[in-house]
């Protein structure tokens, strides 16, 4: 869309003069415009005080940007993400407990199990390594059958749970 010469100010001050008696062809020669254009300037800001000529003007700017926005995403030039939890993962050091690779934070489990799950649900953790998901279960009141294949990370995940919670592990 065009810019327009006049300023929401002007256009205004204009509608104000021809509602206060000034002919339109006399307001059309001072201001310099043709009859059609006051017309269809009078059609848009007929009524309107300056405030309200300036919110429509901000709305139809917000508008124009949410099509661009909307016309990107329609060409693939905006992606959706692939998870609505984008966390870092702090690799290596869980302290006295050893070593991970992929230790997540135990309030992200957390969320996610109170989220979808019920207190005394049973969840499974196929791939129990840095024991994130044991300790966010004991934490919320579910049982966690877990699992892990690497001896190392067995450690690692019994130690860790011990040290969260101050109890000691059975060992079978």
């Amino acid at each position: 869309m065009r810019k327009s010469r006049f300023t929401e100010a002007q256009i205004i001050g204009m509608l104000k003069e021809q509602e206060a008696g000034l002919p339109t062809s006399e307001l059309c020669r001072k201001h310099g415009l043709s009859p059609a254009t006051f017309y269809k300037l009078k059609a848009r800001y007929g009524g309107m005080d300056l405030s309200d000529a300036k919110r429509l003007k901000q709305l139809e700017d917000e508008n124009a940007k949410l099509k661009r926005l909307a016309e990107d995403f329609d060409l693939g030039l905006i992606g959706i993400p692939d998870s609505v939890f984008r966390i870092m993962r702090h690799k290596g050091g869980l302290g006295a407990a050893g070593s991970h690779p992929a230790v997540f934070p135990v309030a992200l489990v957390e969320a996610v199990l109170e989220a979808f799950t019920d207190p005394g649900d049973l969840v499974f953790e196929p791939f129990c390594g840095s024991d994130t998901q044991l300790i966010a279960a004991d934490r919320t009141g579910r049982r966690c059958c877990a699992l892990e294949l690497d001896p190392v990370y067995c450690d690692v995940a019994v130690q860790r749970w011990e040290m969260a919670t101050g109890r000691r592990a059975v060992r079978l």
